[in-house]
């Protein structure tokens, strides 16, 4: 038996974003990059058509429509998955959006469930 095990670990859940909460990513312009697809306290996966350069840190703002969210957050990706998605996480967030975000999770929680 080997030392270690492969199986994934994350550090945080992940919560899956319905479509009807109008979660999206955005520049300072207003230029929307995508659906915001999950959340959590490290991170998030866009629904993007969008290439980003990775490993590089970019501002975006995260909106959410129905939950009068506008928050600006620092993210580097991660890892663009199968179906063109693309895996960010966060950088430096600040407590006021650390909490906002959580303040996310905890509504979308019950209604979508977490992804581990």
């Amino acid at each position: 038996m080997m030392a270690w095990d492969l199986k994934e670990r994350r550090y945080f859940d992940r919560i899956l974003i319905p479509a009807t909460a109008n979660l999206f990513l955005e520049d300072d312009q207003g230029n929307r990059f995508g659906r915001i697809r999950m959340l959590g306290r490290g991170g998030f996966l866009l629904e993007t058509s969008r290439r980003f350069p990775a490993a590089e840190t970019h501002a975006f703002l995260i909106v959410g429509e129905q939950d009068d969210v506008r928050r600006q957050v620092h993210a580097v990706q991660r890892y663009t998955n199968p179906d063109g998605n693309v895996g960010f996480e966060f950088q430096a967030l600040e407590p006021d959006a650390a909490v906002e975000i959580g303040v996310l999770i905890d509504k979308y929680f019950n209604a979508a469930g977490a992804a581990t």
